[in-house]
């Protein structure tokens, strides 16, 4: 576009300094004619008369006005009352003196000045003839002041302007019109394909673009929405894959769990047999020990059974005005008085609230406390640690053990279904952790340190209490 332009900037200048030369030649041409009109004129006139009376003459002869100098001196006028109030110097200007006079020419051109006024003046050497024949002459400067008419320009460069240069700046501006179209033809496919492809990055795997011609860009965005097509049957295929090896791997881990306690209570049953029919006399002691042991295995199979209903179907939470304070004390009186940890309460604050479903939040720290209390079974002295204190509109509750500590290859794999460390269990607790947290959207941080313990934060919003009083609104 800048291209285009500059041609016609160049143009319009010339244009402009054209019409002033051809003016300049214009004026120049009736400066000539009219001095040579008066110049055929003066000899008639003779020094019998006042020079105001020969200017005079001429004047009416010539139609223009006269100026008569001698030397640097006004000696006539056609029009003496301009020179008379002030209105015009007298004086004869110096260029125009130095280039008739001292230069010799018989023609000179110069444009002068009165304030906003300007005019063009031609000047020519004349000679005066003596009055009654007598000898010698006076040699004079005629002087032929014209109207100066800068309107006349302007209008001459308008109409070469219209006729010349706006044409081709019409064409200009219509050829960027045209660029202008066709390149938004061009490029919104484009900026559609581009927008779609940032999509797909997202991970958007819907995204698709339609175009209707044909030509090399339609074959683009064919490819494009093929390849998106192709991206989104793979991931569908490699999420089935990996549901039926979720499924797969639960399967094992199920048939493990439930075969570990049936092999006690199988053995036990046999013995209890061999015994009875032996009639062996401690027969009352053995059917004793072999109930608490397949009551115990029951119970192990009742608890598989519940973890693993519980992770594959997580209930829709019921949300409530909640204090996890209260909540987290009473996970922990649960295993006060089956475990021998000790545990201590931090609690800097017990009074806010969170919008939670009161199961799901009771279960979290319930799993969460007997992760640590199975971490501390080989720790002297062990005891776990309840804090919770307020962070602005955050609640942050944690749990601590001085347990062994998370190795760090296993930190990675802490919230995965059936990765667990431990001897027994299905290793869905903190599965089923992250599922609640993801449903109250909460956030958990893992501190942890080889040898010294592990802490659980989790960080709940707090919600702002309008009536003091239970069943009062709640809003975050």
């Amino acid at each position: 576009m800048l291209v285009s332009i500059l041609p016609v900037l160049y143009l319009a200048i010339e244009d402009s300094h054209d019409a002033e030369r051809r003016f300049d030649e214009f004026l120049s041409l009736r400066l000539r004619d009219a001095l040579g009109v008066v110049s055929r004129l003066f000899p008639l006139q003779t020094m019998s008369i006042s020079a105001d009376s020969v200017a005079e003459q001429l004047a009416r002869a010539a139609n223009v006005d006269v100026l008569l100098y001698r030397d640097f001196t006004l000696v006539g006028s056609s029009t003496p009352e301009l020179f008379n109030s002030g209105l015009l110097d007298n004086r004869l200007n110096g260029t125009a003196y130095a280039a008739i006079v001292l230069e010799g020419r018989q023609f000179f051109q110069h444009l002068e000045r009165i304030g906003d006024f300007t005019y063009a003046v031609g000047y020519t050497p004349v000679r005066l003839l003596p009055f009654d024949g007598k000898r010698g002459d006076e040699r004079l400067i005629l002087s032929i002041p014209l109207l100066y008419r800068q309107g006349q320009v302007d209008e001459e460069i308008a109409r070469k302007n219209v006729y010349g240069i706006w044409p081709y700046v019409g064409m200009i501006v219509f050829a960027g019109l045209l660029g202008w179209v066709i390149s938004r033809r061009i490029s919104a496919p484009v900026l559609r394909l581009t927008e779609a492809a940032r999509k797909v990055s997202r991970g958007d795997l819907t995204a698709s673009v339609t175009y209707s011609s044909r030509d090399e860009l339609d074959e683009l965005v064919q490819t494009f929405n093929l390849m998106v097509r192709d991206l989104r049957d793979s991931q569908a295929a490699r999420l089935r894959a990996e549901r039926e090896a979720a499924w797969r791997e639960m399967a094992k881990q199920v048939a493990h769990e439930i075969k570990n306690p049936l092999t006690p209570m199988k053995l036990g049953i046999q013995q209890l047999l061999e015994a009875y029919r032996a009639g062996d006399p401690r027969f009352s002691e053995l059917l004793e020990r072999v109930a608490r042991t397949v009551v115990d295995r029951i119970e192990s199979l009742r608890r598989i059974a519940s973890e693993f209903s519980y992770f594959a179907r997580m209930p829709e939470p019921q949300f409530a005005a909640v204090n996890p304070s209260e909540l987290l004390s009473e996970a922990a009186a649960l295993f006060e008085l089956e475990s021998d940890v000790a545990f201590v309460r931090d609690f800097a604050d017990t009074s806010s609230v969170v919008l939670a479903d009161r199961d799901q939040l009771s279960r979290l720290f319930i799993n969460v406390i007997r992760n640590a209390i199975q971490a501390t079974r080989q720790t002297e002295g062990a005891q776990i640690v309840l804090r919770t204190e307020r962070v602005n509109s955050v609640i942050i509750i944690s749990i601590s053990d001085n347990g062994p500590g998370i190795p760090p290859e296993v930190r990675p794999h802490l919230f995965e279904p059936n990765f667990s460390t431990k001897s027994e269990g299905m290793g869905l607790g903190l599965a089923v952790v992250k599922q609640i947290l993801e449903l109250h959207g909460g956030e958990v941080e893992v501190e942890t340190e080889v040898g010294k313990g592990t802490t659980f934060s989790f960080k709940f919003p707090i919600l702002a209490v309008q009536n003091a009083v239970d069943g009062g609104s709640y809003e975050r």
